[in-house]
């Protein structure tokens, strides 16, 4: 589940990505949902805006986050069983 979670977050962050750069260049988000984003990306104008309102860069972190600690301890429980061998 995790790893579809984290593959939504990527797209999430491209595309909030892409509006920051087009508010750069003064574009409305309507105008970039609907010249960039729907033909590239297929959402509804609905789900643009969660994803706008969604904090993914966070929430990606985190995953990451929990993931590098699961490999600290899986590591370290290797070094113990090895040990005990």
């Amino acid at each position: 589940m995790a790893y579809n979670r984290e593959m939504l977050l990527r797209k999430i962050i491209e595309i909030q990505n892409i509006v920051l750069k087009g508010q750069k260049k003064s574009l409305s988000q309507k105008e970039m949902y609907h010249n960039v984003i729907a033909p590239k990306y297929f959402i509804s104008i609905a789900t643009f805006y969660k994803y706008l309102g969604c904090n993914a860069k966070k929430e990606l972190a985190e995953i990451e986050e929990r993931r590098r600690l699961k490999e600290v301890a899986d590591r370290e429980r290797e070094k113990v069983v090895l040990n005990e061998v």
